[in-house]
Formats: C-alpha cells, structure tokens, sequence
C-alpha cells in the first residue's frame, strides 16, 4: 500500500497529544488536536501500541462531528459511525480515533455493550478545544473568518427628525 502525504503536515499546529487504551483495552493510542492557521480545528491519530496500521493524516473536527450528528438516533454509535471521513484507509483508524473521543468524553462506551457508543458530553469537549485552539476559535472548528458576522442594525431615526432636516 503507497502512503500519500498529508497535505496539512507541516500546517496544521499541534495543541494537544494525549494517550488513552483502545477500545478494546488491548493498546495504548496516541492522538492529537491541532489548529489550522485560518482556525479550523484537526484530530489524527499518531501511535497505537498494539502494532495496527491506522492512517494518520488530520481530519477536520467538522467532519468528525457531522458524521456523529448525522449517525441514527435509534441505534447506538460505533466506531464505524467515522468509517466514512476514512474511505480507502486503514479500517483501524475510525475505533483508535473513537478511543480518543471516549477519552476526551465526547463519547462514551454503552454498559454492556462490547462495540456500542453514545455521545456522553460534547459541550466540555468542544469547552477544551475552543480553550486549547484560541479564544477568537469557534466550538465548532470553523474559522472565524467563516462565520458570518452579525447583521447590524440601523439605529432608529428620532420622531421629529425628518422635518427638522427638511426646514
């Protein structure tokens, strides 16, 4: 298997690594968050202990939300719930990355359940990233200059204003 570069290495600075166990207790991964210099915020997965291939080119923290939000509400999250931000990369790197997000309390593991996932506190999570990527980041991970601004409004003309300006 050939290994394109990621076009974001070298771009994308790293503001925090952390190591958690995998999801199924067998390795320890190493992941990271990074910030793009426009803002936008990335995950990847650097290391796993175990010895299994992963892909660890940066993904978009959207990307990842949007397949979390996007996932069936009648059935519990998987790690497959991120097959689709790795489509034609190692099958690995959805669960090590998942493992990264229990870690961080995005998600958590279902009792009882060997592979099932629930989101469990995304609002401390995104609390970290913004803190960790910048005040003037958004939650979300989208650059600021992305967002649109805040309509303004004209201020109201004061009664009787017109007809002093017209004498």
């Amino acid at each position: 298997m050939t290994r394109t570069k990621d076009p974001l290495e070298g771009v994308v600075k790293v503001v925090h690594s952390s190591t958690c166990p995998s999801l199924s207790g067998k390795s320890q991964i190493t992941y990271q968050i990074g910030r793009h210099p426009e803002g936008a915020v990335y995950l990847r997965v650097v290391n796993n202990s175990g010895g299994g291939f992963f892909s660890p080119e940066w993904v978009a923290l959207d990307d990842i939300r949007k397949c979390i939000d996007e996932a069936p509400k009648d059935r519990p999250l998987s790690s497959w719930t991120l097959h689709p931000i790795f489509r034609g990369k190692s099958v690995n790197t959805p669960a090590f990355l998942s493992a990264g997000l229990v870690h961080e309390k995005w998600l958590r593991i279902l009792r009882g359940k060997k592979r099932g996932l629930e989101v469990y506190e995304p609002k401390t999570f995104f609390a970290k990233v913004e803190k960790l990527t910048g005040a003037g980041t958004p939650a979300s991970g989208r650059p600021v200059a992305q967002r649109k601004p805040a309509a303004k409004k004209a201020p109201m003309p004061k009664p009787g204003a017109a007809k002093k300006k017209a004498m």
